[in-house]
């Protein structure tokens, strides 16, 4: 668990987005995030439970997580935080390669694609780009998780995509050495001086 990392809500229902880390020297299959509400009176208001959207975490790899509770931000003192990881993972499913083609900011020119259109109203960030397996074997539904980070290190947002084929439809399965495009849609430009942190895997 990365504390620096954490977004948390202003307002409204609880939420929270940052990173954790797998701190240990074995790939995990998963990391999951336990985030313990407490009031101002040490009470606990809720427990929640999260589990990474990146799967095969490798060691020292961070990785994302975001949660909402329906617990009022503002009755929240302060939270415990702690992290743990599942069995043992498969290295192979993360042998993908991500190679970004372009980025539309918001409302900037309409896009016009085989994975997406524009249509009325905010024209949403994209951000497009090709996955290939590069790993001895093809690895099962492809996807592209992608985070970004502000300049003081703390995560703003998540978004992920599919990884598609020509017809534009979802990859059930990319072969060893093919490739195929991912259209990651976000609702916001990505932070000023910030980073963009992009994961591929498979399962």
């Amino acid at each position: 668990m990365l504390p620096d990392s954490v977004q948390l809500s202003a307002g409204g229902a609880f939420s929270a987005s940052g990173l954790a880390r797998n701190e240990g020297t074995e790939v995990l299959c998963t990391l999951s995030v336990t985030a313990r509400l407490v009031d101002g009176a040490g009470a606990e208001l809720d427990e929640v439970t999260v589990t990474s959207p990146v799967r095969d975490v490798r060691p020292g790899e961070p990785v994302p997580f975001t949660f909402t509770s329906p617990v009022a931000a503002s009755t929240v003192h302060h939270v415990e935080w702690s992290a743990t990881g599942g069995a043992t993972g498969d290295e192979a499913t993360r042998a993908l390669s991500w190679t970004p083609f372009w980025e539309r900011p918001v409302d900037g020119d309409p896009v016009a694609l085989y994975l997406y259109r524009d249509g009325a109203g905010r024209r949403p960030h994209l951000l497009f780009g090709s996955v290939a397996a590069v790993g001895g074997a093809g690895v099962d539904r492809p996807e592209v998780v992608v985070g970004q980070v502000s300049a003081d290190g703390r995560l703003v947002s998540l978004a992920s995509a599919s990884v598609s084929g020509p017809d534009g439809s979802p990859l059930a399965h990319l072969d060893a050495g093919a490739a195929g495009d991912a259209l990651v849609v976000g609702s916001d430009d990505p932070p000023a001086d910030g980073e963009t942190m992009v994961w591929v895997q498979g399962s």
